[in-house]
């Protein structure tokens, strides 16, 4: 017995150890710095013990500013650049949004609300699904204002990837970087949330639902549904009496079986995801 026992209790912890939670995560913000207006940054998906995931969004000058995130260059695989003016794009990129310096022309902006800014599927690069646990959403960025081959901010955040919904209101970070300009402080973020939105337990290939009123009936009912496109009546024999296809659009329908004799039927309604039954019974 005491065998069985740890036997279930080891199965117990290696499915919740290695649990694949689908789901993403959604990085908000609000940065700021003074009164500069054009930046360059890289959003990335690390591991809590620091192995790099999946780039989320890239936006760099082509070969001209890459030099600035020579952190995300490295950890995604790519080579540091330490030549003014940039060197060639390099890193894994797979399935990130990428662009150029965000600017006041832009969208989104250079500095300002940054709603939504990036975005994890929860796979790594090769769109495999992650394993739940904790990770961190990493940021490099700078203003056009910094030396060759540094960065004003590089700062990260804990979120947890889990069966369940989780919203986090992160503390703002007091950055950190290698500037040599002296306006590093200026370069702050507010308001900084991540979401994790969780689809554990949504099917998203849903057997039609129905309702039957009256039931029992006199032989004429009502069925309402939502999305449907076939809806038909069987009785205790197997037989079909009655059987219709339905416009998609379709809500509710109304059937006469006041021509049958009194007993149960089956009423039975379709889409394309399966089929539902329900009982209804005839006392006329």
């Amino acid at each position: 017995m005491k065998k069985l026992l740890s036997i279930i209790a080891c199965a117990t912890f290696s499915i919740s150890a290695f649990a694949q939670s689908p789901g993403t995560m959604t990085l908000s913000y609000t940065d700021a710095f003074g009164t500069k207006t054009s930046q360059v940054m890289a959003i990335w998906i690390e591991t809590s013990t620091g192995t790099f995931v999946k780039t989320l969004r890239r936006n760099v000058g082509a070969n001209s500013t890459n030099d600035h995130i020579n952190t995300f260059n490295v950890k995604s695989g790519g080579t540091a650049c330490n030549v003014s003016g940039g060197c060639a794009l390099s890193g894994n990129v797979t399935g990130a949004t990428t662009g150029a310096t965000l600017k006041t022309t832009t969208t989104p902006t250079g500095f300002g609300v940054k709603n939504n800014i990036a975005v994890w599927d929860g796979t790594n690069a090769a769109g495999t699904l992650m394993p739940d646990g904790v990770y961190k959403v990493w940021i490099e960025a700078c203003s056009n204002a910094t030396a060759t081959g540094t960065h004003e901010v590089l700062t990260s955040f804990t979120f947890n990837k889990i069966a369940t919904s989780e919203t986090i209101n992160q503390t703002s970070p007091a950055v950190s970087g290698t500037a040599g300009t002296g306006l590093m402080c200026m370069f702050t973020y507010t308001l900084v949330k991540t979401v994790w939105a969780t689809t554990v337990g949504v099917d998203v290939n849903v057997k039609p639902e129905f309702s039957i009123y009256p039931n029992p009936s006199n032989g004429v009912f009502n069925v309402n549904f939502s999305q449907v496109n076939n809806i038909k009546v069987v009785n205790t024999l197997g037989a079909v009496i009655f059987e219709e296809k339905v416009d998609a659009s379709a809500m509710n329908k109304t059937i006469d079986l006041s021509g049958f004799a009194n007993g149960i039927y089956f009423i039975s309604v379709s889409n394309s995801n399966g089929t539902s039954n329900k009982k209804i019974i005839l006392e006329k």
